[in-house]
């Protein structure tokens, strides 16, 4: 039996790269797989380049969901590692594949806005693509207001009950060594809006670092699919090395001017 999933790799607060679009094709009895992703020729968000402000740090996923009868089902992984130095070069290393294999690949990507590069690194013909940056505008340092309105998922009926929004300041606390200004926005879809009987509260709670313009931890919590974390773990404010930022000197360099895919295929865990 085979099964298909499409991953869109969402980059907002924590990721540091283009968003490229991942199909992987699985067999979940044998644990085989390939994943082909997708990439624009340059990045497909701006990118705000954060000087004197390296670190490095793990994002972990966490999803907890309680049934009817009270079983807890929670599930978690890594899922990404990010580094910064301190002219704004990111490397970001996303896990690619099923998440529950032990040894999944990491799909690797350079922003080097000081050489004006970007690089996606293809582990298994050892390639590194490589695009041009357009120019980064001259911005002053700001201070991020986090948002105080949550997204409006779809799905709703005809019947024009509308969602009410509430939006409260959690102050300030320190989450593993970084001060962060916290953000709980609630969501409450009053009975009769989707054949709810009564009120459904969905709730988003966001913690952001002003220093390192960063997400910290975000909670998103739905009583329909439970609850998802976000987290940075091993969280370090030192000089990444600087080989990190440079593919590899074995790689392959190839200049890419539009769309192009990495596939990565590894073989089953089991025979």
């Amino acid at each position: 039996m085979r099964t298909a999933w499409v991953v869109l790799i969402a980059t907002v607060g924590f990721g540091q790269g283009a968003i490229p679009r991942t199909e992987t094709v699985s067999n979940p009895r044998t644990g085989q797989f390939t994943s082909r992703t997708t990439f624009t020729a340059g990045p497909a968000v701006t990118m705000r380049v954060v000087e004197e402000q390296p670190y490095s740090a793990e994002e972990l996923f966490e999803h907890t969901q309680t049934l009817g009868d009270g079983t807890r089902i929670f599930t978690s992984y890594l899922h990404t590692r990010m580094y910064r130095d301190s002219t704004g070069r990111t490397r970001t290393e996303r896990v690619i594949g099923p998440p529950e294999r032990t040894d999944p690949p990491m799909m690797v990507e350079i922003y080097d806005p000081v050489a004006g590069s970007r690089y996606v690194l293809d582990p298994d013909k050892q390639t590194a693509h490589r695009s041009v940056l357009p120019p980064q505008p001259q911005t002053k340092d700001r201070r991020v207001n986090l948002p105080a309105t949550p997204i409006l998922p779809g799905g709703f009926g005809t019947n024009n009950l509308r969602p009410e929004y509430t939006s409260e300041s959690l102050g300030t606390k320190e989450l593993d060594g970084v001060m962060c200004e916290g953000r709980l926005n609630k969501t409450t879809y009053p009975a009769g809006a989707m054949g709810n009987d009564r009120p459904i509260v969905a709730t988003s709670e966001v913690w952001y670092s002003q220093d390192l313009k960063l997400v910290v931890l975000s909670k998103d919590f739905d009583p329909r699919t439970g609850e998802n974390v976000r987290r940075l773990a091993k969280l370090s404010r030192s000089q990444p090395e600087y080989s990190l930022f440079q593919p590899p000197s074995n790689y392959t360099i190839v200049d890419e001017t539009g769309p192009f895919a990495v596939t990565i295929t590894r073989p089953g865990t089991q025979q």
